[in-house]
């Protein structure tokens, strides 16, 4: 009996048509297209434009109109609604819909199952699908389903279940949600876990209604997502029958192989959601038999993992002191069969140092490889072994950039070249992923510390931490280094009558991503949202989101041989898989399944790569790359402040001050910065056109870590801190090349913001004075006045008023480094009283934005946890006195009191947290740490500790010139006007006087501290020495007190002296300082502005403030 009617079943299919489909079926007769009115067109027009164009808007749109062959008008009138013709032939999937549905006329009254699965499982209303799906695989399988034991079939069919809640369950929960909403006003309030009980026998009669024939109204009104559920039936037919196929076909091949001979037994057991979908919905198996053996199906080819297998017995021919363990594979063509790696537990301690050095071996081969994406899903720790089970990404091919230019890549594909052929880029060490919520976690196979991985080795079941055993896992990398390097001629196959190891992969087809993954699977998870499966239009729409990154930034001459490939990854979408894309080891064309999509999208192929980069490999190369290994994991390990100070640090001689240092002279000063400014130019990468790039550590914003990378824009850790200091420097020596320098080492930021074609997308930045928009705007304003360029200032005008307020709106940051409260700063830098009204309108929209952000603390006081954690903090950086800094100076400018009081607010409640022994604000963040034992921590830096809280307090004493208004409220103490109104004001002036009192008082705290405290383990301006020198400079300048300058000089002089003696300045934790790092907060160029500082005060004027 059919579910729908021929009318119904038309109207789904048109609806579900994706864009594509439309001009295709216009030209075929099969559908027609009506009129909508003009505001619906236009409408889906916008939305169109938008995902598609990016911040390119019309003319990239125009693009990709033109790549269809149609003009704006052509296209709007596709945008109409569509209608299926009556007698034209509906689609294989609407018929088998009507099938599947017929099951619901069947059994309406069935009840959902008893004791099945609680609220949020779709499962008991998806058995008519799993049954018709069932009966499908039955009839594909024919006599192959006595391969299956009940238990597999059982789990194939659980693996459909899951696949299907995960496509329905939104569109069923908002549906749920609006019902329940409907009955009971008190589930909208409370939600669902306030309402448990009525939830769930709400649920279950939900799921009834479902089986009863509301399935019927649900894809009626979804017909993209009836599609796509039989979509998913579909391919999960096809794919296990042919699965069964090569089983039967390769019975006797495996028991061979892997079972000795001896027979398999049925499939006892199938887990089928062990990898992304691909290519038509397949996927990874992983199988366990009934002799007990457990095997893995991959449906591509193995002939990588063939060839790392001979690879590895090349590398162990001449012996190895730890041998690597290879799983078995069988390679059948299109398909392939391997064993079956278990995460086993260490026995012995002696097997640690085993374990970490074969993971040295594994890092330096896929590094000499050029491989990439061995992370912690891609490994597994089996016993003494770690054991990399994807192998497709052993070599890789070097991309050819968008926007090559025929003099040659510029600074920043350099320095991208640079990392990606080093250690970092192989996906073993730390690296930080960010999911769809914007949460990061370290993905690094030696140091990830997900629950979930199987890739820490586990000793009496403790998973092991990778710097503990760090001398054996750089052990390990030194030896298969050495052993490559020492094979190099052989290797690169300039050895006569000797075959090259390398040969084995020649024959390979290689992964390349394009694309992170996480960028596919957010484009699904967000397509999937009930409002898009309402229509096809919409859901492409959403896979359009990718568009912008070839309509923006493809030559013209090379748009619509790379649009193939965006045509591919929106098919791909389409049919709800994640896009995969190969090149053939020795070929330059990037592939998909259907053959060759771009025939020169490499610069170099797979082969020639590894032979490049084996080519370079010497001792100064290996030490590169050990050095990188160790400070990635020390980075990894470490805060991106300063690590809590430990006694050994103190006591350590790299720590120690020398005696008795030189107080150094303004040409000393001066001298040691221009040193600075020549470490960091010698060390720039300069690309074809003359721009330059460094490799530095990066501030991380979500993972709030510091990981090397290519410099970025910001103040923090990049291009305009490293301008800010080269400018600083011109303006005292007057050298041109320090100018042109600094003016060259901004230009990839003034570019990108001055271009108009596209506009820079500002969102993609953060709002504050470290990591983000604010820092930029106020390091072009202070290069403007240092260089006497009046054009850096107005780009930096320019970036602000392209600040959407929305932005504001969604800033989650909120602190001085990374949100709203930096950006006011920034903003009243520029405001000029009378002209720059546009300014103060974005300051005061931030301000609002940081009072309705507030959260109560137990002492009653409304903060700001400034999204570090629960705790709001105390400090300059992330914490209360940073809040309480940009709030007053908002409050002074604009006149509205509730700047002012939510300012004090915020002073006094980290006041109620001073330690007046210490003389100090603790840092709340490391006592919460583990390793503080929730005992109060302490930091001695701008970002937290009292020279960041005495420098807010001198912002905010500055704000007004209340040491003038001091004298006049001492007066009004002593005798103001008579009346009301001179009585109110002289209560008034007496409050301020109170906060103002509070003020001074915390500054000669913070004085105090800076004075007593003895040298910071650190020497930059974030939580080291810098910071403090240069509160100290600022205090001198406020209080009038010319010893407070002689002691910041003192201090710079000891920061100098140990520097000699080490070599290099103290920049991170574990005395990582060897590390270059240009930066300005965490890096020499901060350290080189505070000399400058130290040598001329009022010329060199506080950033931090």
């Amino acid at each position: 009996m059919a579910a729908f009617t021929e009318e119904e079943l038309r109207d789904i299919a048109a609806r579900a048509l994706f864009w594509k489909e439309r001009p295709e079926l216009v030209r075929a007769g099969v559908v027609e297209i009506g009129d909508a009115p003009p505001e619906v067109r236009g409408e889906f027009f916008v939305r169109w434009q938008k995902n598609a164009g990016g911040s390119g808007g019309e003319k990239a749109f125009g693009k990709r109109l033109a790549l269809d062959g149609l003009s704006p008008e052509e296209a709007g009138r596709l945008l109409g609604p569509v209608r299926w013709k009556a007698g034209a032939p509906l689609p294989a999937w609407v018929r088998e819909l009507d099938r599947a549905m017929s099951r619901l006329e069947e059994r309406p009254s069935d009840p959902p199952p008893e004791g099945s699965p609680g609220p949020w499982d779709l499962t008991p209303a998806l058995e008519p699908f799993l049954d018709f799906a069932g009966e499908r695989l039955a009839v594909s399988l024919g006599e192959r389903i006595r391969l299956f034991a009940d238990a597999a079939v059982r789990d194939v069919r659980g693996a459909l279940a899951r696949r299907l809640n995960r496509l329905c369950m939104r569109t069923c929960r908002a549906r749920f949600q609006a019902a329940m909403g409907g009955k009971n006003p008190l589930y909208v309030l409370l939600g669902p876990l306030m309402c448990r009980d009525e939830t769930a026998a709400e649920w279950k009669a939900f799921l009834g209604g479902l089986r009863a024939g509301a399935w019927k109204d649900v894809l009626r009104e979804h017909p993209v997502l009836a599609r796509l559920m039989m979509l998913d039936v579909d391919r999960w037919t096809r794919n296990l029958a042919a699965f069964a196929g090569h089983l039967a076909a390769d019975m006797a091949k495996l028991e061979a192989a892997f079972n000795g001979g001896k027979p398999l037994g049925r499939l006892a057991a199938v887990e089928a959601d062990a990898s992304d979908v691909h290519h038509g919905g397949k996927t990874v198996l992983l199988l366990s038999f009934e002799s007990g053996l457990k095997l893995v199906y991959k449906p591509r080819s193995l002939a990588v993992d063939v060839a790392w297998s001979a690879w590895v017995r090349w590398l162990e021919r001449d012996g190895i002191p730890h041998r690597l363990r290879t799983p078995a594979v069988l390679d059948a063509g299109d398909h392939g069969w391997a064993e079956f790696m278990e995460r086993r537990p260490l026995e012995r301690e002696e097997d640690a140092a085993a374990f970490y050095f074969r993971a040295g071996v594994l890092l330096g081969t896929i590094y000499a490889l050029g491989g990439n994406d061995f992370h912690f899903e891609n490994m597994i720790a089996c016993g003494a072994h770690p054991v990399p089970i994807d192998l497709e990404t052993l070599l890789l091919h070097r991309v050819k950039p968008f926007d090559l230019t025929v003099s040659g890549k510029n600074a920043a594909h350099l320095a991208h070249d640079e990392l990606d052929d080093s250690v970092l880029r192989v996906g073993m060490l730390p690296y930080w992923h960010v999911d769809a919520q914007g949460k990061a976690a370290d993905w690094g196979a030696l140091t990830c510390r997900e629950a979930r991985g199987l890739h820490l080795p586990v000793l009496h079941g403790r998973p092991l931490d990778v710097r503990d055993y760090e001398e054996h896992l750089l052990a390990g990398f030194a030896w298969v280094y050495d052993r490559i390097a020492g094979e190099k001629r052989r290797l690169l196959g300039e050895d006569a009558g000797e075959a090259s190891p390398l040969d084995a992969f020649g024959s390979c087809r290689l992964r390349f991503m394009i694309r992170n993954t996480q960028v596919y699977a957010d484009v699904l998870n967000h397509a999937a949202r009930p409002e898009f499966l309402r229509d096809g239009l919409l859901y492409s729409f959403e896979v359009e989101r990718l568009a912008p990154a070839f309509l923006l930034w493809a030559p013209d001459g090379e748009l619509r041989a790379l649009w193939n490939v965006f045509c591919a990854e929106r098919d791909a979408l389409e049919n709800r898989d994640i896009p995969i894309f190969y090149g053939q080891a020795r070929g330059l064309a990037l592939e998909d399944d259907t053959g060759a999509l771009h025939p020169g999208y490499f610069m170099e192929s797979a082969v020639d790569r590894a032979k490049n980069l084996i080519r370079r490999m010497d001792e100064r190369d290996k030490n590169v790359q050990i050095g990188l290994i160790q400070a990635a994991l020390h980075m990894g390990a470490a805060s991106s402040h300063a690590d809590e100070e430990r006694a050994s640090d103190r006591a350590s001689d790299k720590f120690r001050i020398p005696e008795a240092p030189a107080v150094p002279d303004d040409d000393h000063l001066i001298g040691e910065a221009a040193g600075i400014f020549e470490e960091i130019a010698a060390r720039r990468i300069v690309g074809a056109d003359g721009d330059v790039a460094w490799i530095t550590p990066q501030f991380h914003l979500q993972a709030r870590k510091i990981a090397p990378g290519r410099i970025g824009w910001s103040f923090y850790d990049g291009l305009i801190g490293l301008g800010v200091f080269m400018a600083a420097l011109f303006r005292l020596t007057g050298r041109e090349t320090i100018r042109e320098t600094a003016l060259r080492t901004v230009n990839p930021v003034l570019k990108s913001l001055g271009g108009k074609n596209p506009p820079f997308p500002v969102q993609r930045l953060s709002l504050g004075l470290g990591s983000g928009l604010g820092g930029i705007i106020r390091g072009l304003a202070v290069m403007g006045e240092y260089l006497k360029e009046p054009s850096l200032r107005e780009a930096g005008l320019d970036l602000a008023r392209r600040i959407p307020p929305e932005m504001v709106d969604g800033d989650r940051w909120l602190d001085v480094i990374g949100g709203s409260a930096g950006l006011i700063l920034a903003l009243l830098d520029l405001h000029r009283p009378g002209k720059d009204d546009d300014l103060l309108g974005l300051a005061k929209r931030c301000g609002q934005h940081l009072l309705k952000s507030r959260v109560r603390t137990k002492s009653g006081h409304g903060v700001w946890t400034a999204g570090t954690g629960n705790e709001p903090l105390t400090g300059m950086g992330h914490g209360a006195a940073g809040f309480a800094a940009a709030l007053y100076r908002l409050a002074r400018v604009t006149k509205e009191e509730a700047f002012r009081e939510a300012a004090l607010e915020a002073m006094e409640y980290e006041n109620g947290l001073y330690d007046g022994e210490r003389h100090n604000w603790p840092d709340l963040r490391q006592a919460s740490a583990p390793s503080a034992g929730g005992r109060p921590a302490f930091m001695a830096g701008w970002c937290s500790g009292a020279p960041g809280v005495g420098l807010a307090r001198i912002a905010m004493l500055a704000a007004g010139g209340e040491a003038g208004k001091a004298e006049e409220v001492r007066e009004a103490g002593e005798g103001g006007e008579a009346g009301n109104d001179g009585a109110d004001r002289k209560e008034a002036q007496c409050r301020d006087m109170e906060h103002h009192r509070r003020m001074a008082q915390d500054i000669e705290n913070a004085v105090a501290f800076a004075q007593a405290c003895p040298m910071e383990t650190h020497d930059h301006v974030c939580c080291g020495n810098a910071g403090r020198i240069d509160f100290l400079i600022e205090a001198s300048l406020t209080l009038d007190r010319p010893d407070l300058l002689e002691e910041a000089r003192r201090k710079a002089g000891a920061v100098l002296a140990r520097k000699h003696r080490n070599g290099h300045y103290l920049l991170h934790a574990g005395g990582q300082g060897a590390l270059f790092n240009p930066s300005f907060f965490q890096g020499i160029s901060g350290i080189g502005y505070t000399f400058l500082r130290c040598a001329a005060p009022r010329a060199i004027r506080s950033v931090l403030r």
